[in-house]
């Protein structure tokens, strides 16, 4: 059997038993990993990207129906899309563009009878396309949760990039075949599970999602590496993103603020920014302990700690010691 078709069916054997596995995998790090059910909660896009558009489908139904706490979703189709009761799915690259469109802006008007956002699903998208969803996921007023699929990350445009949130869904194709070929068993038990990851490296989540999250105890130079990051960036742009996808880690994680507060004021302890930056831990710690506990305060308050460390130390001032 040659290696294109043992991943076949490899693959085939991962979406057959998808239901049952992937809940279980995130589960093996005592949910430390991406939390299905919480997927989709506080944003307003969610890019999710790997190489096989199956798969990508799956997972997305998967967050559709945590989401709205359902089994299944049972899809209709129309002439221009798929939807179901709990959400609209879009070809973009079918030759119904204009109408999809159409459609979008009437579903951003208005919420759902449930009274949540809509969920739309968007797959195979260019970046000319891209940029006239701009203004539709900017100005929704919450009414619209946006996921895009897509093979390739480089046809969605800068802006909307650093402007989403991302999981990789990318899976190395000989990691996928190590994982399978011992017909892994499906009586799903913990010691089974906990056999696997060891086999795999510690690292079972990369086989089969690659969601790039970082555990516990790895999370402390996971800080770190990003911090030095965010003060090298030159773009904007790009410190949006990378913040974004911190945050969506420490929201998913269940890292605890204080923890992280704690890890940026030993890094930045003998900087002349120490004191803002602990005045800045404090405001947003009360603010994370209040009323505010959306996704979006953690990412102004890396944003504001971007502020503090970017800004140019100031120099004492020294004067002339006075000869007696």
């Amino acid at each position: 059997m040659d290696s294109m078709e043992s991943y076949s069916e490899c693959l085939e054997f991962l979406l057959n038993n998808i239901q049952n596995i992937l809940p279980r995998l995130i589960n093996v790090q005592c949910s430390k990993f991406l939390q299905i059910d919480m997927c989709l909660d506080g944003i307003s896009s969610l890019i999710v990207y790997g190489n096989d558009h199956i798969f990508l489908d799956t997972f997305v139904d998967m967050c559709i129906c945590k989401h709205n706490q359902v089994q299944k979703i049972s899809k209709k189709q129309t002439e221009t899309h798929e939807f179901s009761d709990f959400h609209f799915a879009f070809d973009f690259s079918s030759d119904h563009f204009s109408e999809n469109l159409n459609t979008i802006k009437s579903l951003a008007k208005t919420k759902s009878i449930s009274g949540k956002p809509h969920i739309v699903h968007i797959k195979r998208i260019n970046k000319a396309k891209c940029r006239l969803l701009h203004g539709l996921i900017d100005n929704n007023n919450g009414n619209i949760i946006f996921i895009i699929t897509t093979q390739k990350l480089m046809d969605i445009d800068d802006r909307l990039n650093s402007r989403s949130f991302k999981i990789n869904l990318s899976f190395p194709k000989q990691n996928i075949i190590k994982f399978c070929e011992n017909d892994l068993p499906l009586e799903y038990n913990t010691s089974i599970f906990e056999d696997v990851f060891s086999l795999s490296r510690g690292n079972l989540i990369s086989v089969i999602l690659r969601l790039e999250c970082e555990n516990n105890v790895q999370f402390e130079n996971v800080i770190y590496d990003f911090l030095d990051t965010l003060q090298n960036s030159k773009s904007f742009l790009t410190a949006i993103s990378n913040t974004r996808n911190i945050v969506y880690k420490l929201y998913h994680m269940n890292i605890q603020f204080p923890y992280v507060c704690d890890l940026i004021i030993h890094k930045y302890k003998d900087s002349s920014k120490s004191q803002r930056i602990i005045e800045c831990c404090a405001k947003y710690d009360h603010m994370m302990n209040t009323a505010y506990k959306d996704i979006f305060v953690y990412e102004r308050f890396f944003l504001d700690i971007l502020e503090i460390i970017k800004e140019k130390d100031t120099p004492v001032k020294r004067g002339r010691k006075k000869i007696i």
